[in-house]
């Protein structure tokens, strides 16, 4: 029992912890020394008994419990352990949301979970800043008490932040009565010119309805002026070590600025690049070159007008620039008019895979009665990996577990790492009860003595599910050759979706043998946040590994420059940040890596 408790324990302070392990642990634990032969009285029953009620209450997340009375020392010790494991997991829970009222959720989990020697590194990141500010701020806070003002105040932010947050934003700081909102920083945002106008809109939109309410119980109307640019910062921490910020630095954040100053009340107003990519998705007028302060130059700047109408958007769909053709896409999502049989399913045959792809997410957004015979469809014709499996992650998300036989059948025995990942990613989230079987008995591995090994270890951990057992044999409790096994099924599953596990293997891991096994696992399975990872970690590498670690780097950076995800906005934001770090990295480790990419330009 207290072994069952220390190793959850201290895997918990590690980060590695589970609570249903944690519980699964200590009640199993209790059953097997009843079945060692003592006998099970009263007085061992009855906090048995509390003992698994505090476990499945754990598990729903309560984490307040009194101690019990009544029982034995060691029983008792292990009530007075479960009941420290709930605080601190309650205090954890508490610090998230502390933080989380003052920055924002993604950065409050960075801090909690991430290495603190890698969270946050100085980088240059191509970015989009949004300015929001109160227009008549001074009048209005000198007509309100300071209780009647701050209860606007936080009742408007309140409304404004749950915008941002929906729209992939993330709040960088309050300045006052404005509010500094970033878009591909820290966190990656997929057009982000376009989600920071959409969010400027709303907020608009959502502050018509804020002071319909307001204006009759203060007497006051708010109006909200906001500027956007994007372009490339320096983004990182900044400060000192008794406090430390994560913000972004350069002439892009001070032109941001300017232009929510030049708007007037209910205006958005747009900087040059920000033009380029908005003209496909927004009714634009343009304002003419102004003088913003601090720069020498005039800048011409645009103002958001309105939606793009359905006329100008199916124009645009005839363009044969995926780009715009990906723009013309989210366009035609925000409109009510929409076809689906005029508009989208032709869109399945586009020659662009991004494309496809985003059609049919349009597809099973707006009409998820047509959701399944749109994926089988694409499933059975279209050619590109890349879509199908869009198509099977759809599946897993949706539910739709009628398909999980012709995903099994389909795809178990493929070649293809990419599709089988995705396939058992999928029949997980189905919960799919036999996928165990399914991959022993359908899955190809190297030879019958892999296989037996694989058996082995799924008969071993029959009652976890297979991330659950693949986690227990990656621990650093389990077993050299169990670790092994692990790394190689994750890589000849395809399991990308799980290349955490890898990055923490090759964090924690002390064996030379292991962690070389882990970069080449890398290499088969890996994804751009591998790559970023690898290079955060690149001058920790011991000198026997880093030729293997070049490798790596230099295969996926040149797998994702291919073809495949040439129009694939999130893989190129991604790469945009590898380049970053390599060019902005020290150290001898990227001297090499800095003149490949100088040559593959």
């Amino acid at each position: 029992i207290l072994f069952a408790s220390a190793f959850a324990y201290i895997h918990f302070f590690q980060g590695t912890a589970d609570i249903y392990f944690f519980s699964s642990a200590a009640v199993l634990s209790i059953a097997l020394s009843a079945a060692g032969g003592f006998m099970v009285s009263r007085n061992v029953t009855a906090p048995v008994t509390q003992l698994v009620a505090m476990a499945k209450k754990i598990q729903k997340g309560e984490t307040d419990f009194a101690p019990p009375a009544g029982a034995d020392e060691e029983i008792g010790y292990l009530q007075k352990s479960f009941i420290s494991f709930s605080k601190v997991l309650g205090e954890r829970e508490l610090m998230k949301s502390t933080f989380s009222r003052y920055i924002s959720d993604y950065i409050a989990d960075e801090i909690l979970t991430e290495d603190l020697a890698t969270q946050f590194l100085a980088e240059y990141r191509n970015v989009t800043i949004l300015f929001s500010d109160i227009r008549g701020f001074t009048t209005l806070s000198e007509t309100l008490e300071p209780k009647d003002l701050f209860d606007v105040l936080n009742h408007y932010f309140d409304q404004m932040i749950d915008i941002v947050i929906k729209n992939n934003g993330v709040i960088n700081k309050f300045i006052g009565d404005a509010i500094m909102v970033l878009y591909n920083a820290p966190r990656l945002c997929e057009n982000a010119d376009i989600m920071a106008i959409i969010t400027a809109v709303e907020m608009n939109r959502r502050l018509a309805e804020f002071n319909l309410k307001h204006t009759r119980k203060y007497g006051v109307t708010l109006g909200i002026g906001v500027g956007i640019n994007s372009g490339q910062v320096v983004a990182g921490n900044i400060g000192s070590e008794k406090r430390m910020e994560y913000t972004v630095i350069g002439d892009t954040v001070n032109v941001s600025s300017r232009l929510q100053s030049v708007a007037k009340a209910g205006e958005i107003v747009i900087s040059e690049n920000i033009f380029k990519s908005a003209q496909y998705v927004f009714e634009l007028s343009d304002m003419g070159e102004i003088e913003l302060k601090g720069k020498r130059q005039p800048l011409r700047v645009y103002k958001v007008a309105g939606e793009l109408t359905y006329e100008k958007i199916k124009e645009n769909l005839k363009s044969d620039d995926p780009e715009v053709l990906q723009l013309s896409l989210i366009a035609l999502g925000r409109v009510e008019k929409l076809s689906l049989e005029t508009d989208l399913m032709p869109l399945l045959k586009n020659g662009f895979e991004k494309i496809r792809f985003m059609a049919l997410e349009l597809i099973i957004e707006k009409f998820k009665a047509k959701a399944e015979e749109c994926i089988m469809y694409v499933l059975q014709n279209d050619k590109s990996e890349f879509v199908k499996v869009f198509a099977i992650d759809k599946i897993g998300a949706l539910g739709l577990s009628r398909f999980a036989n012709f995903l099994a059948q389909q795809y178990l025995a493929a070649n293809s790492l990419r599709l089988k990942g995705a396939v058992i990613n999928c029949l997980y989230n189905l919960k799919e009860p036999r996928l165990k079987e399914r991959i022993i008995s359908q899955c190809a591995f190297e030879n019958k003595q892999v296989m037996d090994e694989v058996k082995k270890y799924f008969e071993k951990y029959s009652k976890l599910d297979l991330y659950e057992t693949l986690e227990t044999m990656l621990s650093e409790n389990a077993s050299l050759v169990e670790q092994k096994l692990a790394v190689y099924l994750l890589c000849n599953l395809g399991l990308s979706t799980k290349a955490e596990l890898l990055n923490k293997m090759f964090r924690d891991c002390r064996d030379d043998e292991l962690r070389k096994l882990v970069v080449a696992a890398f290499l088969k399975i890996g994804s751009c946040r591998s790559v970023i990872f690898l290079l955060k970690n690149l001058n920790k590498f011991e000198k026997e590994i880093l030729n293997n670690a070049y490798k790596v780097i230099a295969h996926l950076i040149g797998k994702y420059h291919a073809e495949e995800y040439k129009h694939d906005l999130s893989v190129q934001i991604q790469l945009d940040i590898i380049k970053s770090l390599i060019l902005s990295s020290e150290g001898k480790n990227f001297e090499k890596l800095k003149v490949a990419l100088i040559k593959n330009k």
